[in-house]
């Protein structure tokens, strides 16, 4: 059985766009995000470093990291909450696969990210507390994140 909880991710040429949690066909919530970060070739600007367009699956709830101090600070919102919500390249993580290295987490204010999705509001809770309730009603918590690129001029 599908899980009917899905995210979609829809970014631009900046990195930015719209991290959208859906049940079904209702949205639950939105929260403005961006992957990569813009740099300079030539004479003109590229985004490096964004998360590839495709399906990705989040197979478990978000982590409070143990990390330092130096490091939280790039997966923090603005009140100072650090969580990080791990993406799979696979629904079940295979075991050959250690980790996928991208993670949607709170942006904590430092531009660009390294392939994340990194969260752009003041208080990044809010998608964290829906990930934790979609595990706890779920059966087979494996939840679709279907990543897009929409294209644009930077």
């Amino acid at each position: 059985m599908r899980n009917p909880f899905r995210i979609t991710f829809d970014y631009n040429a900046k990195g930015f766009g719209d991290l959208v949690l859906r049940y079904k066909d209702d949205i639950l919530g939105v929260w403005f995000a961006r992957t990569g970060s813009i740099a300079k070739k030539g004479s003109g600007f590229y985004l490096k470093n964004a998360i590839d367009p495709k399906t990705w699956y989040l197979c478990r709830t978000p982590e409070v990291p143990h990390h330092t101090e130096e490091h939280r600070m790039f997966i923090k919102d603005m009140p100072g909450h650090a969580w990080k919500w791990r993406l799979w390249r696979y629904p079940v993580p295979q075991d050959h696969e250690i980790t996928s290295g991208y993670l949607i987490h709170p942006d904590g204010g430092v531009p660009g990210t390294l392939g994340c999705i990194g969260i752009q509001k003041d208080n990044g809770m809010g998608i964290y507390h829906f990930a934790h309730m979609i595990f706890d009603v779920e059966k087979r918590p494996v939840v679709e994140c279907i990543i897009n690129f929409t294209g644009g001029a930077i």
